[in-house]
């Protein structure tokens, strides 16, 4: 077994010297990017904003290694944009000076360059899945499923996804569920019948009215003016949007810093 050793006086200044040539493995590797286009508009915009080849290729230089590292997590980054968008089968690949991003050449290649290196990014989309079954497990009543707005059929676009559960959540609270919930959705991919099955467990908890409205934190302003003035009272079903118009109205009296909150009990 090889002992370590300490180099000493001329043996030291010998190994600095040997070792200076491999130091421009740190220096700023330049490069061009070419990215390949889906013919989808949005999508393509996606895949530019998420590449950081690109937003990156000026702002933060880096060495051979680093370059080879940051191509690599380009492709899982794009690979995350295509799937948002429905793409679940498309295939990214990277190569850089002629060379696959995995290469174990591909270092050694880019330590000897003397100029800048040539990226291209190939992408084959592939089919858009769609929805097969979109489903509200849970007590859900019918102002909740109409907001749904998802249908077997749908591209299994995310932000689609994403944004059913917020509307269903909207559509509960504004119907008096105040204590509404909805998890995010769960989603099964079956790649080999390009579709997507996703679900929303939904506790949509009972229907509540406004209960004592309290005023406090008055200085100068009458307490019975601020009465007069609510725009909602007991009783009253609970409407979010209807608690934010009272605010607002509050707020626009302009002697208020803050305006209107609701707890529950």
């Amino acid at each position: 077994m090889a002992r370590p050793h300490t180099l000493r006086h001329g043996a030291l200044l010998a190994a600095a010297l040997a070792a200076a040539p491999s130091a421009r493995g740190a220096d700023p590797q330049p490069y061009t990017v070419e990215l390949a286009k889906t013919g989808e508009t949005a999508l393509d915009q996606a895949l530019r904003e998420g590449s950081n080849l690109l937003s990156l290729q000026k702002e933060a230089p880096v060495g051979p290694f680093a370059l080879v590292t940051r191509a690599r997590d380009d492709a899982g980054r794009l690979m995350t944009a295509l799937n948002s968008y429905g793409h679940y089968a498309a295939k990214v690949s990277v190569r850089i000076a002629g060379r696959d991003v995995d290469d174990p050449a591909l270092p050694a290649a880019l330590e000897a360059a003397t100029a800048p290196v040539s990226i291209d990014v190939a992408i084959q989309p592939g089919p858009v899945f769609r929805l097969r079954r979109v489903a509200l497990d849970g007590a859900v009543p019918p102002e909740g499923r109409a907001a749904l707005k998802l249908a077997p059929g749908d591209p299994a676009v995310a932000a689609d996804v994403l944004a059913a559960q917020g509307r269903v959540l909207e559509a509960l609270r504004k119907s008096g569920h105040a204590l509404a919930k909805v998890d995010a959705p769960v989603a099964m991919l079956d790649p080999s019948a390009q579709v997507l099955d996703v679900s929303y467990n939904v506790d949509a908890g009972p229907q509540v009215n406004l209960g004592p409205v309290g005023v406090g934190g008055l200085v100068r302003v009458d307490q019975g003016f601020v009465r007069r003035r609510l725009l909602v009272h007991p009783g009253q079903r609970f409407d979010p949007d209807e608690i934010e118009r009272a605010r607002q109205d509050l707020a626009q009296l302009g002697v208020f810093a803050t305006a209107c909150r609701w707890t529950s009990t």
